[in-house]
């Protein structure tokens, strides 16, 4: 996992405490993991 990808991780959360809608929160999740899996296969 690169310096990049750690930076966004932080971001992601650190909107994910401010908004606190729920569907936002999961669909953000969702996505995330997803580009963690992603970011592991290459």
């Amino acid at each position: 996992m690169d310096i990049n990808s750690m930076k966004l991780i932080r971001l992601v959360k650190k909107v994910l405490r401010k908004n606190n809608i729920s569907e936002k929160q999961q669909n953000l999740r969702d996505r995330l993991d997803f580009a963690m899996s992603q970011s592991k296969k290459i």
